[in-house]
């Protein structure tokens, strides 16, 4: 009897925990499920290279440009939309964004001009950019603090099926029924991703009393003059950078060139990339809660796992592992970097809540100043005519770059 009222009290206690933060977990959710679609929008040349080079008549040096155009918009306007979200809040900002992706990815899809479908895919990395940090936002204005790396790392979990559905599953439909009309279903998916939006993101009433009160100038001068901000900012350049050129272009490519394999057997070879973030994602709330919030030692695990699995494969292995040994080496890798996540939580714990749009827009900026970046480089040494495994020593360099980084995180005393 006794356990019976003790499950009773527990199941209304959370019934009504929940009932009270529905608004919330629905505004979450929706934003989460949104983030799906920006992976799959920022991936799918990857797995249609040939076609996008043929659609636009470039060469591998261009196809890089192409690609990179996502992270250019997307790392532009990270500030603009942190600032915008502490301003005019989730909803309108988010609204916004989806429909520019919506209406940018028509337009890549039905163009054949190369200048037009750079700058389509500069708005579709402009108008994704948004989703992160609004997911944050509504992290910390809608759940307790305790909470927030939790969060943030079944946001990872989740949104990571967009990952996936950007490799494997994509490759299957084009070999299927082609990549324009592939293309064509990434854009309706877009516009199924805005109607949830529509009905179900609001914002908060204490948003807007924040807002009123807080001084772009001033919040911007206090996250870039506090030193603390500086570490997990290059951590995010260096680390996740380089996972985001790798899916988001290098990937099939490398299976296809050192193995000779065609793109849709690449393509699962790559997800299990994907496969590494989904596990990855509970191992970092579970490693948070092990070391007691010690964002640092993380951190510093994680890039030193990620750089010697990259030093294995390129200097021991010159590049070439036994292929046997590439879905073990890639979920490994994959799992790793999930440990990026954490960098949000230091960089909103050192700065004010006030300038939490802006501090974690800022630190997802440089992902993708980095992945930029990274494309180029390897682009650049496979027009040289240096091999694609030896064009990825970059990727090694930024692993190596990323821990130095993470030596310099303060995690103590993050409340201010």
């Amino acid at each position: 009897m006794g356990e019976t009222l003790k499950y009773e009290i527990y199941e209304k206690t959370f019934k009504d925990r929940l009932k009270e933060n529905k608004d919330g977990l629905f505004i979450w959710a929706s934003l989460v499920i949104n983030m799906i679609m920006v992976f799959v929008q920022r991936l799918y040349i990857g797995v249609m290279p040939d076609y996008i080079m043929s659609k636009f008549e470039i060469d591998i040096v261009g196809l890089s440009f192409m690609a990179s155009a996502v992270f250019y918009g997307y790392a532009i306007f990270q500030i603009p939309s942190g600032i915008l979200i502490d301003k005019v809040g989730v909803r309108k900002l988010n609204l916004f964004g989806a429909t520019l992706t919506t209406i940018s990815s028509f337009l890549f899809t039905v163009t054949d001009s190369f200048l037009i479908g750079w700058i389509s895919r500069f708005f579709i990395g402009l108008g994704t950019s948004m989703a992160v940090i609004s997911i944050m936002k509504v992290q910390t204005l809608w759940f307790k603090r305790k909470y927030f790396s939790q969060l943030s790392s079944l946001m990872a979990f989740i949104s990571n099926i967009g990952m996936f559905a950007g490799t494997l599953p994509l490759a299957y439909m084009i070999s299927r029924v082609g990549a324009n009309t592939s293309l064509h279903v990434i854009t309706i998916l877009n516009l199924v991703s805005l109607g949830i939006m529509f009905i179900f993101v609001k914002d908060k009433q204490a948003e807007a009393k924040e807002n009123k009160t807080s001084k772009i100038s001033e919040s911007l001068k206090e996250v870039f003059k506090n030193k603390r901000t500086y570490p997990p900012l290059m951590v995010m350049f260096f680390f996740i950078s380089t996972m985001t050129s790798i899916m988001g272009l290098w990937g099939v490519n490398y299976i296809t060139s050192i193995y000779g394999v065609d793109k849709v057997n690449a393509a699962e070879f790559v997800s299990f990339f994907t496969f590494g973030f989904i596990a990855g994602a509970p191992f970092v709330s579970l490693m948070d809660r092990f070391l007691k919030g010690n964002y640092k030692a993380n951190l510093l695990l994680s890039t030193g796992f990620y750089t010697i699995l990259w030093f294995y494969v390129l200097i021991i292995m010159k590049g070439r592992p036994p292929i046997e040994q590439i879905p073990l080496l890639f979920f490994l890798m994959g799992a790793a970097i999930m440990f990026h996540i954490l960098t949000f939580t230091v960089i909103k714990d050192v700065n004010f809540l006030k300038n939490s749009g802006i501090a974690t827009s800022t630190a997802n900026m440089m992902e993708f100043l980095g992945s930029g970046i990274v494309n180029f480089l390897i682009a650049f040494f496979i027009q040289q005519g240096i091999g694609i495994e030896k064009a990825f020593i970059s990727i090694l360099v930024f692993g190596i770059l990323s821990f130095i980084s993470a030596l310099f995180i303060d995690y103590k005393d993050v409340e201010v």
